[in-house]
């Protein structure tokens, strides 16, 4: 089993998401919240600051992104068996068009 730590950037939105997040996932989650929206790149760096300070290996996606629960661990697997390998990714499917690949 992959133990996973999940961090979540929030670009300054004021519908109430953060702390609707905060509400149902607690300390499950590690919420960075922007003062300023960075857009979306603005907002993966935010976060990469943290993974990096940390040393974690991560995965980034987009808030509408829907990741099958094999994905992480089966890149996370692959990455461990092939130690000269140094980036993994999957395919990412339209979530209103599964049949799409992006």
């Amino acid at each position: 089993m992959i133990l996973l730590d999940t961090i979540g950037v929030d670009n300054a939105s004021t519908d109430g998401n953060p702390e609707r997040i905060l509400e149902k996932y607690g300390d499950q989650v590690t919420l960075l919240q922007n003062a300023e929206n960075l857009g979306g790149s603005g907002g993966f760096n935010t976060g990469l600051r943290l993974v990096l300070e940390k040393g974690y290996s991560y995965a980034m996606c987009l808030d509408d992104a829907m990741v099958d629960e094999q994905a992480i661990a089966e890149l996370y697997t692959y990455l461990e068996q092939h130690p000269d390998t140094g980036m993994a990714g999957a395919r990412v499917y339209h979530t209103q068009m599964p049949e799409y690949v992006q």
